[in-house]
């Protein structure tokens, strides 16, 4: 059994606004079970869908459902160039809509690295991460780092360096489709690689299309 709810709020008292949330992994709190947007795994964003006012307590208690995973802001899904500062701003804008929701987990990511100069970059990426997680830890919120092409956390090299220097401070999220896209071997490299730090993984997948190209495809049809 598995929930896919799209929750928006209006702004009054305890409520909050369509542009405050997009969406929200919920779960149903009798059989625990996830689900997202694709149908499968975990959250994925989506903005200004199903807007019904509905209130924190009343829509979360009724249908006893839990709120498990922050999806909306990309947070490290930019480039080192970036204002870094107004990220953060909203790192902390999402951390506090999250305890409101009883919500502990936000997914992250590792920045975008330019021309796949990891070396280079990565004090800076640690030093960023670091402030990210220190921000998270006053409230209390775990952050959910996800591979992804492009980011530092685009290699498994990489997701092991930072989950091994931040000692299991930020949890492992594990995108068999991202490491495809990124020419890594999902599996069995990648997985034996990190599998005692997996936190969570999305179930889907990734292949290459007739014309050549990486494209996601549904878990099982990809490579």
């Amino acid at each position: 059994y598995c929930l896919e709810i799209l929750i928006l709020f209006i702004m009054e008292g305890n409520y909050l606004t369509s542009g405050d949330l997009a969406m929200w992994e919920v779960r149903n709190r009798n059989f625990g079970y996830p689900c997202d947007g694709y149908g499968h795994g975990y959250g994925h964003n989506r903005n200004g869908m199903a807007a019904t006012g509905i209130g924190l307590g009343a829509g979360l208690d009724v249908w006893k459902l839990q709120v498990v995973c922050r999806y909306n802001w990309n947070f490290g899904k930019i480039k080192l160039t970036d204002d870094f500062d107004a990220h953060l701003d909203k790192l902390r804008h999402t951390i506090k809509i999250a305890k409101i929701l009883e919500c502990d987990r936000i997914r992250m990511f590792s920045f975008y690295i330019p021309d796949g100069k990891y070396a280079e970059y990565r004090n800076e990426v640690i030093e960023r991460l670091g402030i990210m997680l220190d921000i998270a830890d006053e409230y209390g919120v775990k952050m959910c780092h996800e591979n992804e092409r492009g980011i530092y956390g685009e290699t498994v090299e990489g997701v092991v360096d930072i989950i091994k220097t931040f000692e299991g401070r930020i949890k492992c999220v594990f995108d068999h489709a991202n490491f495809i896209t990124a020419n890594v071997e999902a599996f069995p490299y990648a997985y034996n690689m990190l599998c005692d730090d997996i936190f969570y993984m999305h179930i889907k997948d990734a292949g290459h299309a007739s014309d050549g190209s990486v494209q996601i495809f549904p878990a099982g049809e990809g490579a």
